[in-house]
């Protein structure tokens, strides 16, 4: 008995700065997208294709996890290339920016890394209540001492928030970062940060689990080349539906060593 023929439905349509542009125009010839080849973004994106995958890798991958159908006259490992990057733009979500007008934790969070770092410390060792002091001081110092000013154990982390608030940052030429997706191995991640300076070391953990994002340590050669593959990269939707998370880390010593 003959197997049936396997369906693939397109997926609906997902937040995108492309997401009201036909990824096939319907005078479409074999291999004609509607979008700049050179264009820096699709050039990037480009490059994250693992350089073992070939037509019939990729056609899977956008078929299989996309849920995009491949048109049959698509068969050149190039050209479903391209449709990959196409479909990547189309189908992730818009890069989250950083918001200059932010005020409050929301402000201070992204300005001082060290409060980030320092709220994920209260984290992962069950601090709560001094995560909720932290928010609340960037949020309203006035206020936040009024509530808390007679415990001298909060007062004395409001004192350290208020200088880390008035000290800028020392950035290392490190940044982790964590979400890349797992089909892409180390060279091709390697290959990604290298477009913004030389690479000094890189460490990755790869999950068991593919659904979780790649996650590790790069060290750039300096600070400002870490700083725009920030720039570039943090906040980014490769079509997976997680956002890249890239940050610097701080020169300083880690939070309560």
């Amino acid at each position: 008995m003959q197997a049936p023929e396997r369906r693939i439905e397109k997926a609906p349509k997902m937040p995108s700065r492309l997401r009201d542009t036909k990824v096939f125009s319907d005078d479409m010839g074999p291999f004609d997208f509607d979008f700049d080849k050179n264009d820096e973004e699709s050039q990037r994106i480009y490059k994250t294709i693992p350089k073992t995958w070939n037509a019939r890798d990729i056609r899977a991958d956008i078929e299989e996890r996309m849920r995009i159908p491949v048109p049959e006259d698509i068969t050149e490992a190039e050209e479903m290339k391209w449709m990959w990057v196409q479909c990547t733009l189309m189908t992730r979500a818009p890069k989250l920016e950083y918001d200059p007008d932010a005020e409050g934790w929301e402000k201070w969070r992204y300005e001082r890394p060290k409060l980030r770092e320092l709220y994920q410390f209260y984290g992962e060792n069950f601090r709560t209540e001094r995560q909720n002091v932290l928010v609340e001081y960037c949020n309203d110092p006035e206020k936040a001492r009024e509530r808390y000013g007679n415990v001298e154990d909060y007062k004395e982390l409001m004192d350290r928030i208020q200088k880390i608030m008035e000290t800028p940052p020392v950035l290392s030429p490190k940044v982790s970062f964590d979400g890349f997706p797992s089909f892409m191995d180390e060279e091709t991640i390697r290959g990604t940060f290298e477009e913004f300076g030389e690479i000094l070391s890189l460490d990755m953990e790869i999950p068991d689990d593919e659904s979780l994002g790649i996650s590790g340590v790069v060290e750039f050669d300096s600070v400002e080349a870490g700083q725009k593959a920030i720039a570039q990269w943090n906040g980014v939707d490769m079509g997976l539906g997680v956002n890249l998370s890239l940050r610097a880390l701080s020169a300083d010593p880690d939070p309560e060593a």
